[in-house]
């Protein structure tokens, strides 16, 4: 997400941005640290239209990588939870970028 914050300090960021990977990144960061985010936060952070979020959530939703949950005192609202492939995957993910990241250093910094 700061990549994401900080890449738009230097290119122009609606060129760059990708509506779905956005939801899955705001929906993962907040299941890291233990957060649940309603279907409106979601739209709100995908930074596009709600017809077009709504669009895109509805695809996530359909490929099993998030599922709308009912809250359970408001029925009004829903959240969504990132699925546990989804979440397992993005997890390696991340780790196979910071091995990558690792891995190009000059070996005196990496070893650190």
């Amino acid at each position: 997400m700061r990549s994401r914050e900080r890449r738009s300090a230097f290119l122009e960021g609606d060129l760059l941005f990708d509506p779905a990977w956005a939801m899955l990144l705001d929906i993962f960061c907040a299941t890291l640290r233990g957060k649940r985010l309603s279907v409106s936060a979601v739209l709100i952070g995908s930074g596009v239209p709600d017809t077009t979020a709504l669009r895109y959530l509805r695809v996530l939703e359909e490929r099993g990588y998030v599922a709308r949950v009912a809250d359970e005192t408001d029925k009004r609202r829903s959240f969504v939870k990132i699925s546990t492939p989804t979440f397992e995957a993005m997890t390696k993910y991340f780790a196979a970028l910071e091995a990558d990241t690792l891995a190009s250093l000059p070996t005196k910094m990496a070893s650190a």
